[in-house]
């Protein structure tokens, strides 16, 4: 049986069971910054409260990691860990 990736990246990920944050540009220094940003889009395009907001986040980072934990390490340097 022959595994069809969608691309190379899909196949790195699977195969390596890892992903590097270099790939997206990220160190702990950004990072926060970025969050940040994306809770204040979230608040201004969808009208949402800071918490309303964050638990956004939090629930859509918990799904990451529960269906993908080969991208656990990445996200959690992202979004942080609990």
């Amino acid at each position: 049986m022959t595994t069809t990736y969608t691309n190379s990246f899909t196949r790195d990920i699977i195969l390596n069971h890892q992903i590097s944050d270099h790939m997206f540009g990220l160190n702990k220094d950004n990072a926060q910054g970025q969050v940040t940003e994306l809770i204040d889009r979230l608040k201004s395009n969808a009208g949402l409260s800071d918490e309303q907001a964050t638990k956004v986040i939090e629930t859509i980072k918990d799904f990451v990691v529960d269906k993908y934990p080969m991208l656990s390490g990445a996200v959690n340097n992202i979004f942080g860990s609990k």
